[in-house]
């Protein structure tokens, strides 16, 4: 049920988001404070992580801090932690487009002996 949900927020918000293309894959969670997000230029986190979105704004924007804010923004609604952004490409004077994956961490679980264990579920 609770996919079912995700899934039709995800399409409303693709289609409330024309200048946004956005492709849930992976669990989302509540919205966080995009003043929170980490942002990662082409290099990945250090932690074992999970794809919840990728992102894809097509241009519309100013400047290449406002693509990384909207990258930002749209992560944080998802519940991402951290952007990881794979492409900026300046496509005339004044405008830039680009690609990102919101990301969130894998919960650290404990083994019998009490030592850090995470997941395997990295991209």
């Amino acid at each position: 049920m609770k996919r079912i949900v995700s899934s039709f927020i995800a399409l409303f918000m693709l289609t409330a988001c024309a200048i946004q293309d956005i492709l849930v894959v992976g669990e989302t969670m509540p919205a966080t404070d995009p003043e929170t997000i980490q942002v990662y230029l082409m290099d990945k986190p250090d932690c074992d992580f999970y794809v919840i979105a990728n992102i894809q704004i097509p241009g519309d924007t100013h400047s290449r801090a406002s693509l990384i804010n909207s990258f930002k923004n749209t992560a944080a609604r998802f519940g991402a932690t951290m952007v990881q952004v794979t492409s900026i490409r300046k496509i005339n004077v004044s405008e830039f487009m680009g690609t990102a994956r919101a990301l969130r961490c894998n919960p650290i679980q404990l083994d019998g002996f009490n030592n850090p264990q995470t997941s395997n579920r990295s991209l």
